[in-house]
Parts: structure tokens; sequence; C-alpha cells
């Protein structure tokens, strides 16, 4: 009696200090603790007390009863000694699962061996169903283990299917064009899924209309696709071809149509599991590029209604910049590359034969223009990735420019820039050459100027840029942003919310007045950690 009152007493507190912390990190605790205590105890009510009260024989003996007490201080043992805990939860729905399943499991056999006619008393039926019923649980929860242990070899197909969704997902995340990923789709299909063909058609609801021609009962099928709302990735057979919605939104459908197997079996479970994944993938594909192309739309209209803020053009022009960069790396690494082994080859064979003074002044020809090449592409690059830029810093590179720009063009240029600072944030450094390099360009497609002056200067908290030729002029009330090539100039300056001012009248030459505001003229040596720290 002492114990049951005791037993009482500690199970109200546990259940009190339970229902208080359920919601709490420290719930899986109380519930390890409550397994211990329903393995520990539920045997000896259950299965001793219980039919001792209502005056039936236990069904286990007491000193196995007793056995299962030692769960209890185990299960706390474990709880001192961990640092984790297994998932609980996790278990706890396994356990609910199996416990179902094994109701049925050991109701029929012990319904098959009634009808062995073994003469059973009640007693012996009830040990027997307890046995069988455990028994069950334990033989699922092995099962699960072994094929855990054994997935790959047990489940190679799956498994494969599983590493060509990694090695699809891989390739989204690099590929931004839409037809590219519609041809590798088609590709990853056929090789999987070994069907005899597969197209992507792509069904415009409101017009309802179709990008290729299709089977009149798929096209009548596909007009009510819309109002029927088919799921991502669900197959629906009609004809002799399957039908996936792969993707899709308020004004489009794509659809995946899919010929028969070309071993002529059904599609199986996990074919159709990884064709549903794959086509979430493909659909989230499609909606991220639709997305980024909205965008680039936006900012595009914006660009040329000129109402775009600062920061997208400063950020266009940082794409673009890394762009110029890509290709210009791109071509050195690569046609450059090949036009100098030609001409180096062209050389070689120019030395070690005998020609005809015909042939060599053929040859000739031919490596003069070889070298054209050479230098053109060689100028691009330097154009689109100043060399000295980078190296030596705006003023050498400055300098490099109009030298080059000198040599190209029939005009003087007298550039002044021993009052602007050489240690600029690189953000800047880029503008002002840019700005520049424009404004050559611009002279020496346009002005017909022999003499250009451009004076660069730091004042205070602001770079002065100040451009001057005497050239043909034109009138500035005629000419629009967009003309002469001023645009791009006039989009760099507002990018960083500067100030630009042109002045030009017919035969009067041009001047432009460029005041860019700078936060922090000098470039700081910060660590890398409070670079992070500031651009946050």
């Amino acid at each position: 009696m002492t114990f049951l009152v005791t037993f009482i007493i500690c199970l109200f507190y546990y259940i009190k200090g339970f229902v208080k912390y359920k919601n709490t990190d420290y719930k899986p605790i109380f519930q390890l603790i409550t397994l211990g205590l329903l393995a520990s105890f539920a045997p000896m009510i259950i299965l001793q007390f219980t039919p001792m009260v209502i005056n039936y024989q236990p069904i286990i003996n007491g000193d196995i009863a007793g056995l299962f007490t030692f769960t209890l201080p185990l299960t706390l043992f474990y709880l001192i000694s961990t640092e984790e805990l297994f998932d609980i939860d996790f278990f706890f729905s396994r356990l609910a699962y199996y416990a179902f399943i094994s109701l049925g499991t050991a109701t029929l056999y012990l319904w098959i061996i009634s009808l062995l006619q073994l003469q059973l008393t009640v007693f012996k039926m009830a040990q027997l169903f307890i046995i069988l019923y455990f028994v069950s649980i334990f033989i699922l929860y092995l099962k699960e283990e072994s094929d855990y242990l054994i997935r790959q070899k047990l489940f190679f197909e799956r498994y494969n299917y599983q590493s060509t969704l990694y090695q699809f997902v891989n390739y989204l995340s690099n590929s931004m064009k839409k037809t590219e990923i519609e041809i590798h789709i088609l590709n990853e299909i056929k090789s999987v899924l070994k069907v005899n063909s597969a197209n992507i058609v792509e069904y415009d609801i409101n017009k309802q209309l179709f990008s290729a021609a299709v089977h009149s009962d798929i096209s009548s099928y596909i007009h009510a696709l819309p109002k029927q709302k088919l799921p991502i990735g669900e197959l629906k057979f009609i004809g002799q071809t399957y039908i996936s919605v792969i993707g899709g939104n308020t004004e489009k459908l794509y659809l995946l149509l899919l010929t028969g197997k070309r071993n002529h079996t059904k599609f199986n479970k996990n074919e159709r599991e990884w064709l549903k994944t794959i086509s979430y993938l493909i659909n989230l594909s499609f909606e991220n590029l639709q997305l980024v192309e909205d965008l680039i739309q936006q900012i595009e209209y914006l660009r040329c209604k000129r109402t775009a803020p600062s920061w997208v053009l400063r950020l266009l022009f940082n794409i673009q910049e890394q762009e110029r960069k890509r290709f210009a790396t791109d071509i050195h690494d690569s046609a450059l590359q090949t036009q100098l082994i030609w001409y180096r080859k062209l050389e070689t064979f120019y030395d070690e034969h005998k020609l005809t003074s015909v042939q060599k002044k053929e040859l000739e020809e031919i490596k003069e223009g070889f070298m054209d090449v050479i230098f053109e592409i060689r100028q691009t690059c330097d154009e689109m990735m100043p060399p000295f830029l980078k190296e030596f810093g705006i003023k050498r590179a400055l300098h490099e420019l109009a030298s080059k720009a000198q040599m190209r063009n029939l005009f003087l240029v007298d550039l002044n820039t021993s009052k602007l600072q050489d240690n600029l944030d690189n953000e800047y450094i880029i503008l002002i050459y840019r700005i520049i390099q424009e404004l050559l360009n611009n002279a020496a497609k346009h002005s017909k100027a022999d003499r250009i002056q451009i004076h660069l200067e730091n004042i205070e908290n602001t770079i002065t840029l100040h451009y001057s030729d005497n050239g043909k002029g034109f009138n500035v009330n005629e000419v629009s942003e967009n003309h002469f090539g001023l645009s791009g100039i006039y989009e760099r300056v507002k990018s960083v919310e500067g100030q630009i001012v042109l002045d030009s009248g017919i035969g009067q030459g041009v001047e432009v007045k460029v005041a860019i505001p700078v936060e922090s003229l000098l470039r700081e040596e910060v660590g890398k950690d409070d670079k992070d720290i500031t651009s946050r």
C-alpha cells in the first residue's frame, strides 16, 4: 500500500513537470523518462497485476516482470552520461506505426494457430499473442535498420535516381538560359527513364495555343488543365502519350510529353517519384528565370525613362565591369593565343621553305594581316580591362589612355592629374577612367578637334573633372542625352549621385564639367572581418 501511494505521488509530480515543460527544449528528456517508466512498470501492471485483480492467472510471473524494472535506472543512466539524445519523436512515430501493423500481424498468426486445433487455453493464447506482437514490432525495427545498412545495394535504382537529381540541381545552379535547361531536361529524362521520345510543349492559357503540334485528344485534355489543376509532376496517360505538367503560371503551362518506355513497361513508383521531384525543380528554375527576366526588363525600362535609382545604375555598371573583365580574359586566353600560334607557324613555314618572290610577298601580306588582327585584339582587351589601372593606379592608366588616343587620332591631349589623389577607391577609379575614355571616343568620332584639355583634381570630398576641346561643337538644345555617346556618361555620373554640366555651341567646341562626391577619398586598409562588418 505504501509503495502504491508513493508511486501515485511521484507520478503526479512527474505529470505536473511534463505539462510545464512539454513545449520547451526539455520535452525529449521527459519523453525518454516516460518511455523508461512504461517499459519498467507496464509489464508488471498489465500482464501481472491486472489479470490477478480480475481473478485470472498472471500472463507473466513476478520474476520476469521484475526484470523490466531495470529499464528505468538504465534510462536515467543514459540521460546522465550522453551528450546528445536520440530522436525520441522519430522513435515514437515509428513505434506507433509498427505497433499498428504488428497488431494485425499477431492477430492473423493467432487465427492461423487456432485453426490448427491445438486446444490452447485462453491464458496460453494471450501469452502467445503478446509474444507474437512484440516479436513483430522487433522484426519491423530490425528490417528498417538492415534496409538502411544495405540500402545502396538493395535499392540501387533509387539511389541512382538520387544521384541524377544531385547532378541536375548542380546544373540548374550554373545555368541561366531556359533553352539550355530544356535541352538538358530532355536528355536527362531520356537517359534515366529510357523513353522513346520526350518533348516540352508550351501552352498559352489565354490564347489556348501550343508551341508545337499535338494530337487532338491531348489538345482537348490540355485545354481543361488549368481548370483541373493537375499537380506538378503528376503523370497522365492519354492515347499513347504520358503528359506531365512541369511548370507554369497564370499565363502559361509547360508540359512534358513522353512516349512509352523502350522495354514496354509501365513507370514504377521510383520513376514516378523521380519525375515528380525533377518537375518541382524545373518549375522552381523556370519561376526564378522569369523573375530575373521581369526584373531586368523593369530595370531597363527605368533606365530608358531616366528614372532608375542610383544604386540600380551602380549595380548595372558593376556587373558590366565584371563582364568586360571576363570577356577580355576569355579573348586573351583563347582568340589571341590562337592567332599567335598560327602567326608563329606561318613564320616557321616562311623561314623553312624556299619560296618565290610572289609567294613571299603574299605571305608578307598575310603576316601583316595577322599582326593587325593581333593588335586589334590586344587593343580591345586593353579597352575592356585596362592593364595599368590596377597595377600602377589611375594617373598612369589615364596618361596611357591619352597617349593611345593621340596615336590613333589627329589631336593632342593635355591631361593634368597633378592634383588628383592616386589612392582612390576602386569604384571611383573605374568610374573616372570610363568617363574620360568615353569623352575621348566621342571626340575621335564627332568633334574634329585638334586639341583636348582634361583637368582632374580633388576638392575636399569631391572629384572634379573639366574637359574641353576646340572641335566643331553642337547645339546643346537640339541634342538629347542619348546622342553622341552622352548616355553612358550621364548614367555613370548619376550612379554615384554626381553632377554633370555640358556646354557647347556650333563652332565653339565642347566643355564638360563633372563633380563626383566621394565618401572617403583614401582607401583604408581594413581586415576581412572589418569589411564584413562595414558591408552589413
